[in-house]
């Protein structure tokens, strides 16, 4: 019984941790952060979405514990300057 209950908050845990990137990330970034902070941030998390001469987009995805993608946000930056976070634009 009491191993089973240490593995049961062991599994909680590692869990919990596996699937909140964008928790992570989004309370830590801010409007006006500089590109390389959320990068640091971000680590491998942070996927290219889009970018051109003024502006970049960056996405983080969260996943559950099968490995499927459950959430996105993009990160939105103009001359390297974070200026906008959101969920994107849902197709059904």
């Amino acid at each position: 019984m009491r191993h089973s209950i240490i593995l049961t908050i062991i599994v909680a845990s590692l869990l919990g941790c596996a699937t909140n990137q964008i928790s992570k990330v989004t309370s830590k970034a801010y409007i006006g952060m500089p590109l390389n902070e959320f990068l640091t941030i971000a680590g491998k998390g942070a996927i290219l979405d889009s970018k051109n001469a003024l502006s970049t987009v960056y996405r983080v995805y969260d996943y559950d514990m099968n490995g499927y993608k459950t959430d996105v946000r993009f990160f939105y930056f103009e001359f390297d300057k974070l200026t906008r976070i959101d969920g994107g634009v849902r197709v059904k």
